[in-house]
């Protein structure tokens, strides 16, 4: 999930740097650069989340083998495993909702870049869906291994299903964006 998430924060990067050769004016060469160090700053975040999304899929297995002989060890080990749960939610939910700038980013960078980038800004939409999609399946899976937290469950779920519908919206619109632009000969 954070991989594609970082694809397309990357490309969102590239239109505007792309666009900063096609046009001189400073007033768009300072757009475009904001645009550009906005989705750099978010790529960098993603490749660091795919570490982090490791790290907390490990504290998972780690969790799951921890002893359950006695009453001591199994509340140790289910209390392990509750947090270690969380933890490979939140990383995920964290992935998702960051991947909802890069649509903005895209757009903009569709909308206002050089024409021969376009391409570039709606492969850029297709990977921070697919990051985004990546991530809520992860938070749905990991939200079923989270036992005695219904409150916790219900909110990170509903967090989740709504970042996943504005990314779907987000998605929408830019492809309809790029689309349309292409079939008029950008």
């Amino acid at each position: 999930a954070a991989l594609c998430g970082s694809m397309g924060a990357a490309l969102a990067a590239m239109v505007p740097n792309l666009s900063v050769m096609w046009r001189t004016p400073k007033d768009y060469r300072d757009e475009m650069s904001s645009i550009s160090e906005e989705a750099q700053a978010l790529k960098d975040w993603f490749l660091v989340a795919i570490d982090a999304d490791t790290d907390a899929f490990t504290k998972v297995i780690e969790a799951n083998r921890m002893p359950a002989g006695t009453d001591e060890e199994k509340t140790a080990k289910a209390e392990a495993l509750k947090l270690a749960n969380r933890g490979a939610t939140e990383v995920p939910l964290d992935v998702l909702e960051r991947c909802l700038p890069v649509f903005d980013l895209a757009t903009h960078a569709a909308e206002k870049g050089n024409p021969n980038s376009l391409s570039d800004a709606g492969v850029a939409g297709l990977c921070a869906m697919a990051g985004a999609e990546a991530a809520w399946y992860n938070v749905l899976i990991n939200l079923n291994g989270i036992e005695g937290d219904a409150e916790w469950v219900q909110t990170t779920r509903k967090r989740a299903d709504e970042a996943l519908s504005t990314a779907e919206t987000k998605a929408a619109a830019l492809q309809k964006l790029v689309r349309d632009r292409l079939r008029a000969g950008a």
